[in-house]
């Protein structure tokens, strides 16, 4: 009996360090080795006739800047607009700041059906952005945006 006494506090400690472990994992820094460089348009386009950055409340792209990025303004809320030729392809939306470490702001994943359709991505503070979508681990399309 007395073993088991003394086995309980380590076996606690085990417990919440492990619970704690779990609680600290870092978000990650990139959205994969396949997501730079060019984007593969052949894969895009079996599958989609177009992708936008869009106001949600406008329901209009950005201007397009000296840069080739899409202007928004500060705390406006975006939209990915995508029209879809198919159903059932799943898409990621890996949205990274560029102008700092590469901080991934939004990271989800959508399956659209056919035809057009928004996907909420939120608002965010002024700087430089770029939305990255991947089709099985595959980088089908680059949204470059700026917040003023």
């Amino acid at each position: 009996m007395k073993l088991g006494k003394q086995l309980w506090p380590v076996t606690l400690f085990v417990v919440l360090g492990l619970l704690m472990a779990g609680c600290g994992t870092p978000t990650p820094v990139t959205c994969g080795v396949t997501s730079t460089g060019d984007p593969n348009m052949e894969r895009f386009q079996e599958s989609f006739t177009s992708v936008v950055l869009v106001s949600k409340s406008t329901g209009q792209p950005g201007q397009i800047g000296a840069d080739g990025a899409a202007m928004f303004a500060a705390d406006e809320q975006l939209s990915v607009r995508i029209n879809a030729k198919v159903s059932g392809k799943t898409i990621r939306f890996c949205l990274q700041k560029t102008d700092s470490n590469g901080q991934i702001m939004y990271d989800q994943s959508v399956a659209p059906s056919e035809g057009e359709a928004d996907y909420d991505i939120g608002a965010f503070q002024a700087g430089t952005y770029i939305v990255r979508l991947i089709e099985r681990n595959v980088l089908i399309a680059n949204l470059p945006f700026t917040i003023k």
